[in-house]
């Protein structure tokens, strides 16, 4: 990731940054992406508060995060 002050030096300090792991063939590129005036799935948001299944994911989820933390020396 780099930070600048307009999107063609954006380009440039990453071509830098990436060109001694990049194959010498590779182009950089700026890829436009629209904006979205919202997140794809805010139309969900709330329809799953009670439902169990997605409790059962969110407590395997949080137990997976802390199995992998411990492992990786995080606590």
């Amino acid at each position: 990731m780099v930070e600048a002050n307009t999107a063609e030096e954006s380009l440039r300090l990453c071509r830098e940054r990436y060109a001694s792991v990049l194959p010498s063939d590779a182009e950089v590129v700026a890829v436009e992406q629209p904006a979205q005036e919202s997140h794809a799935f805010a139309k969900f948001i709330g329809t799953l508060k009670i439902d169990r299944l997605v409790e059962f994911w969110r407590e395997g989820l949080a137990e997976y995060r802390r199995d992998r933390d411990l492992k990786d020396g995080i606590e």
